[in-house]
């Protein structure tokens, strides 16, 4: 046999096994390095807002540098070396990196970078947010294909789906507090609550943060009330209202309910549970409680 015809028997034995052996596991794919833009949020708040701000308090919360010669090639490579799914561009010259991200929407991400003018790095606690590797896509070198995330983001170290924000299926709808025995409001005792565990009350409030509050304190459900106010529970007051109009204290685009009134929202999206929202609820609920996965 001669030697061109033995050198194709040899490439096609390598092309059989790699097949084999790729076909085992997560495909691997050959891509290049491309970042994909997220969007443009809000740096997570503390407390106080941003005065006299607590850096623990940051989403994405890896401070990787600030210097004069940022940009979002440079940001991105960083934190794609330190092996975290995000990248994020803040104030021209700051770069952090994270597993997540606050979701707070923001339309201002129009600071030029340091290092490049023609591209933007956020604004002041406002992120310019870039996913290091590209949808469904992750490792080291942007190399695996997520195989159960539908084409979503997942964690770069471990192909874990990831949540991108609450959508409008998440939406329960407007309901009154549960009152008290006596029938109303006054002297209100907050054991009646329903939803009965309160999570927060500030001038911050947005559904998304009561959301990922709720969800990593494990509940099924997350209600804004009278603009400011997140309680979290299994169950909410069943009883329909139709005011639920008051502005979300951290994003006057969203409404957060009504005095004694609820805009009730599920932690996870429809049909699913879980602390991540990964796993699949019992067959025919919609809604399951997120500890268990059974229907309520």
């Amino acid at each position: 046999m001669n030697q061109p015809i033995l050198h194709l028997f040899a490439k096609a034995a390598v092309l059989i096994y790699v097949a084999f052996v790729c076909g085992t596991q997560s495909e691997v794919v050959k891509r290049s390095f491309e970042a994909e833009y997220v969007g443009c949020f809000k740096e997570r708040p503390s407390n106080n807002g941003y005065v006299n701000y607590n850096p623990s308090d940051r989403l994405p919360n890896y401070f990787a540098m600030t210097d004069g010669q940022m940009t979002i090639e440079r940001c991105v490579d960083f934190c794609r070396f330190k092996k975290y799914t995000y990248a994020a561009l803040q104030a021209s010259s700051n770069c952090l990196c994270g597993d997540e991200y606050y979701h707070q929407e923001a339309f201002d991400c129009t600071m030029s970078c340091t290092g490049n003018p023609a591209e933007k790095c956020g604004n002041a606690w406002t992120n310019s947010i870039y996913s290091v590797c590209a949808k469904g896509i992750f490792g080291s070198d942007c190399q695996y294909i997520c195989d159960y995330c539908d084409g979503g983001r997942c964690v770069l170290s471990t192909g874990e789906c990831i949540a991108d924000g609450y959508d409008k299926s998440q939406y329960i709808g407007c309901f009154k507090e549960r009152p008290t025995p006596s029938g109303g409001y006054a002297n209100y005792d907050n054991q009646y609550r329903q939803p009965n565990y309160f999570a927060f009350q500030d001038g911050f409030t947005t559904v998304q943060r009561c959301i990922d509050s709720c969800r990593e304190k494990k509940y099924t459900y997350a209600a804004l009330q009278a603009k400011t106010w997140c309680f979290c529970g299994d169950e909410y007051h069943p009883q329909q209202a139709f005011d639920c109009s008051m502005p979300c204290s951290g994003n006057p685009y969203e409404m957060c309910g009504n005095l004694w009134t609820n805009s009730v929202y599920s932690v996870c999206k429809k049909g699913k549970y879980g602390p991540t929202c990964n796993d699949d609820c019992e067959e025919g609920c919609d809604v399951c409680l997120i500890s268990s996965g059974f229907c309520p």
